[in-house]
């Protein structure tokens, strides 16, 4: 359900970017970004369906973070556009990141309750290797081109994460569904990159 909503992210970042930053949309791009979130969206169709008839408040939380998340883009291209540094952005970001997680679990007085386990740290650091490397990488396309552009192209990772999972786990099915939201988001990238 979250990863349904959160295709929603582009949409959110890209009227941001119209407002603040006074980009332009081309109605070409305008069909891409639908094609895209229409295509993450179904891809996580059958787990949020049931979720939100049971439950249709508890949409808020997952747009929220879609919100913020679509929001955050156009404001980091905004400090980019003053201080070209993908790199510092990163850090100031993964600071306060941290700073805010500690000081919840702190509060909260939490963070000592649970025992060390090497292995999930290890886990969690290739993760966090893996989440730094693909927010740098956003951020240097967010100082190069426009949030119209790579907002809804960042989007499109649930297509990488599916691809993988069908080449390393075993039992992932492809029914007409998720033919229909690949071609969808992957026709989407197209129409962004031609226009």
């Amino acid at each position: 359900m979250a990863g349904a909503i959160g295709g929603v992210a582009p949409v959110f970042a890209v009227l941001l970017a119209l407002l603040l930053l006074g980009e332009h949309l081309r109605i070409l791009q305008l069909f891409g970004i639908g094609a895209i979130v229409a295509g993450v969206v179904l891809m996580y169709r059958g787990q949020w369906q049931a979720f939100a008839a049971r439950r249709p408040w508890l949409l808020a939380l997952p747009l929220g973070a879609s919100a913020i998340r679509g929001f955050v883009q156009p404001v980091i291209k905004l400090g980019l556009e003053r201080w070209h540094n993908p790199i510092a952005a990163v850090v100031i970001g993964y600071t306060v990141s941290s700073t805010v997680l500690i000081l919840a679990a702190l509060v909260r007085g939490h963070i000592f309750e649970r025992s060390f386990d090497r292995r999930g740290a290890l886990w969690f650091a290739a993760v966090g290797v893996c989440n730094g490397s693909a927010v740098l990488a956003m951020y240097a396309a967010l100082g190069r081109g426009p949030v119209t552009l790579v907002s809804p192209i960042v989007a499109t990772y649930p297509l990488v994460t599916m691809l993988l999972g069908f080449a390393v786990l075993k039992g992932e099915r492809v029914g007409v569904p998720l033919l229909v939201a690949v071609t969808a988001t992957v026709g989407g990238v197209i129409l962004l990159l031609v226009t």
